[in-house]
């Protein structure tokens, strides 16, 4: 243990008390003086400083490997979160996509069949031949005049007439000698000041 321990001219015995027994491992000497502590104190700690040589090299290096599992482990993470929002969005353009081509393919149809553009938003079905079936469905509910927007029938409707409206005209009632006199609504806007302002 210390000088002090080992020393042979020690003859204080073990707890067995067999002087035999007495070996430098197993020999006590008593510190008597202050300047003998220090010394003990000093060794004892030296040697516990030697187990522990290289700690901070141990410990910093610890310190490190923990930063880069972190960053590895945020990495990760990141990447995770990143491809989740990939997946997201692409079921999600996928879906639009879907329905898009189901829209096309239902207005295709439509067109070919002669439905109405009004009643294409009911055509159910998401194959083509479910789609096919539901406007030949919806044909059949319609009175036959309904069923094609005819470019013939178009060529018999009229324009909307472009002729002046009739006038109107204001009289006081029960007033028998203002008759003939006849004033429109024309002549009375005519009369008002423009701007807004009373004139």
């Amino acid at each position: 243990m210390s000088e002090l321990d080992n020393n042979p001219d020690d003859d204080v015995t073990n707890e067995g008390g067999d002087p035999a027994d007495n070996t430098p491992e197993n020999t006590f000497k008593a510190i008597t003086s202050q300047d003998d502590f220090d010394k003990a104190v000093a060794r004892r700690v030296a040697r516990e400083r030697k187990k522990y040589e290289g700690f901070e090299d141990f410990k910093a290096k610890a310190e490190q490997f923990e930063k880069l599992e972190a960053e590895k482990g945020s990495d990760i993470e990141k990447l995770t979160r990143r491809a989740e929002k990939a997946e997201r969005d692409l079921a999600s353009l996928t879906e639009k996509l879907s329905k898009a081509e189901r829209n096309e393919t239902v207005r295709d149809i439509a067109d070919e069949l002669g439905l109405p553009k009004k009643l294409v938003k009911r055509v159910q079905g998401d194959t083509e031949e479910d789609i096919r079936a539901d406007i030949e469905d919806l044909l059949e509910g319609l009175p036959k005049g309904e069923t094609k927007d005819d470019p013939e029938d178009k060529g018999n409707k009229k324009p909307p007439s472009q002729a002046p409206k009739a006038r109107m005209t204001f009289t006081a009632p029960g007033d028998e000698s203002d008759q003939g006199l006849e004033v429109s609504a024309d002549d009375i806007l005519k009369d008002l000041p423009r701007g807004g302002g009373v004139g």
